[in-house]
């Protein structure tokens, strides 16, 4: 079948209506089996996938029959940005898609403008393509929570289409060059947004895609993981800057591609003669590392206390030596706990004896904690009311992490600071009221849990430990207030059992390499289940431990106390973008200002 042929089947005027009925099909084959297991099935790993990929063809089917105008290319290259997005991020990490992954959409907004047509043509297949990446890369967290994840991937898609279709409006008032860099700037400044504002969902950050090739992003000890944003996003301007010159009229030259080509080769050039040049520092710190592998769902609440105890020692004491400095258990390994009533649990008490065998050992363990009070206190925030017939009680209640010594030394307590949304937290209670049928289905409450404003570093061995609980480590940030208050080893202790045996785990891990070439800091990550590992000041992961196994064993890491570019100034970028989004959005206002007086003017002379 020649080029004339496929022209003449996508030109044809049945063609939208056979694509949709097909595409609506294909949807209900997905979704009904997907269905079945959702309702019978405990575990459901990749079925939700199916599932929500098959909602999205169907509706997208019903969209385009109702519609006056039906655009199957549109459709089609919309999706194709989707899965190229999607394909660039650990895993599958076919990562040099990501520099070609705009380009569909972007060549839609041309088309649009062109023709005249009405720019919510563009927000309507702008919010297909991210709709259908969100999808593809995130389905898995629908094994935590049904409902929650569905919002999460229509409000992240939408939120998504705002910096772009603040691109499209300024486009459609400027020329192609400026509004290319305005595209950098409006994207940029919204992911900045995203990792700061309580409906934080930051997980499809372009430049988290860079965490399977930490060869080619040594530099983020200066930039941070939005360098590799801007890498992205100047890549897409300058391909497409090269499309559209071929499109209009012009001729492809060597100076075309040089912009291109030395954007994608400089900074991977960059990045091997830093690898090749430093030196990783700081005294060696032993680990003990632990991976209980208790499935979270079901497992880890039916098996008593007392048996998960049992095993984390047997555990520590197959493995740890005299020699070990520090032994690491994984997020909420023990709860719930009364800190007022701290010493005399017995969970603690036994754990403190399993230090007396070790005693050069201090533990760093994942506690569910909480407080309680007779009368509901008015400083404290995060607050449930849990009175009965009896007794007015109210519960403050805490994800956290503790250092244990010894009887005789106080513990070290940091409370999770970075909590997620729906599970942990109601983000703005008072304005998303609508939401809390949501959260209580996620297992969480309208009060959340209480968290810390800043993060607190456990330093009472020979190191000082940023104690990163689970969702913390994806903040380039946050981890970065931990080196800048000293912390000099990072230990990320998580429970990534949540989302089944699906890329959900081995995301979460990549993004644990980006903070250690940001900060070099050597991280411990110690998880539930898989994948508990080493990384080491490079990025390079070593002795990672397979998913659904119990593990434990011995690294040796490094604790370096130097900062980093990035440690000292932070995200720079991401304040810059801000800068020019400002001044681009000015630039929109005081344009469509002239607009409106030049058709009044017009209409008056009329």
């Amino acid at each position: 079948m020649g080029p004339a042929s496929v022209k003449a089947i996508f030109s044809h005027s049945k063609f939208p209506l056979f694509f949709n009925i097909g595409l609506f099909l294909i949807g209900c084959v997905l979704v009904v089996p997907a269905s079945i297991v959702l309702l019978n099935e405990p575990f459901w790993g990749y079925h939700p996938l199916s599932f929500f990929l098959g909602c999205w063809m169907i509706l997208s089917a019903i969209i385009s029959f109702f519609s006056k105008k039906k655009n199957t290319s549109y459709f089609l290259l919309s999706s194709l940005s989707g899965v190229l997005l999607f394909l660039g991020f650990p895993d599958p990490s076919i990562t040099p898609l990501l520099f070609v992954g705009f380009i569909p959409l972007l060549y839609i907004v041309e088309k649009v403008l062109e023709q005249e047509k009405r720019i919510r043509i563009a927000f309507r297949y702008a919010y297909s393509a991210f709709l259908v990446w969100n999808i593809l890369s995130t389905f898995w967290v629908a094994n935590t929570s049904f409902l929650p994840s569905v919002v999460a991937f229509t409000l992240n898609s939408l939120f998504m289409t705002i910096p772009f279709m603040c691109y499209v409006h300024f486009r459609k008032r400027f020329k192609l060059n400026i509004s290319l860099i305005a595209f950098i700037a409006f994207w940029l400044a919204w992911e900045m947004i995203h990792l700061r504002w309580e409906i934080s969902w930051p997980w499809l950050t372009l430049g988290n895609a860079f965490s399977s090739r930490s060869l080619w992003i040594q530099w983020y000890e200066y930039t941070g993981h939005l360098g590799g944003s801007v890498w992205i996003l100047a890549m897409n301007a300058l391909i497409f800057k090269v499309i559209q010159n071929v499109r209009t009229g012009g001729k492809i030259s060597p100076s075309n591609l040089f912009y291109p080509v030395f954007l994608l080769m400089t900074p991977i050039f960059i990045s091997f003669f830093i690898f090749f040049g430093y030196q990783e520092k700081g005294e060696t710190i032993h680990t003990t590392i632990v991976q209980p592998n208790y499935e979270p769902h079901y497992q880890k609440f039916k098996v008593s206390q007392r048996s998960q105890l049992n095993q984390f020692k047997e555990l520590v004491f197959e493995t740890a030596t005299d020699s070990t400095d520090y032994i690491v258990f994984p997020e909420t390994s023990f709860g719930l706990i009364n800190l007022d009533e701290f010493a005399s649990d017995g969970r603690i008490n036994a754990l403190y004896n399993m230090l007396d065998s070790f005693p050069q050992a201090h533990l760093i363990t994942g506690l569910s904690t909480y407080r309680l009070y007779e009368e509901e206190p008015e400083d404290v925030p995060n607050v449930r009311d849990v009175s009965n017939a009896s007794e007015s009680r109210f519960i403050q209640v805490q994800n956290s992490a503790v250092e244990l010594v010894n009887r005789s030394t106080p513990y070290g307590l940091h409370v999770k600071g970075k909590l997620v949304p729906g599970a942990e937290i109601f983000p703005y209670s008072k304005l998303l009221f609508f939401f809390e049928p949501i959260v209580k289905k996620a297992g969480g409450s309208v009060a959340g849990h209480a968290r810390s404003k800043v993060p607190t570093v456990l330093e009472k061995g020979k190191a000082k430990i940023a104690p990163s609980i689970c969702y913390e480590s994806i903040y380039g940030y946050w981890m970065r207030k931990y080196v800048t208050q000293g912390a000099n080893l990072i230990f990320v202790i998580t429970n990534d059992g949540w989302w089944d045996n699906t890329p959900g785990h081995r995301q979460h891990l990549a993004y644990s390499i980006l903070r250690a070439i940001e900060l070099r800091r050597s991280i411990a990550r110690s998880a539930n289940t898989g994948i508990s590992c080493v990384i080491n000041q490079y990025g390079q992961v070593f002795q990672p431990q397979a998913y659904n196994t119990k593990a434990a064993f011995n690294a040796s890491l490094k604790a370096n106390n130097e900062l980093t570019f990035y440690a000292k100034y932070g995200d720079i970028l991401g304040r810059i973008s801000w800068l020019l989004s400002f001044v681009f959005i000015s630039f929109i206002i005081r344009k469509s200002v002239v607009e409106k007086r030049e058709q009044t003017s017009s209409k008056t002379s009329e």
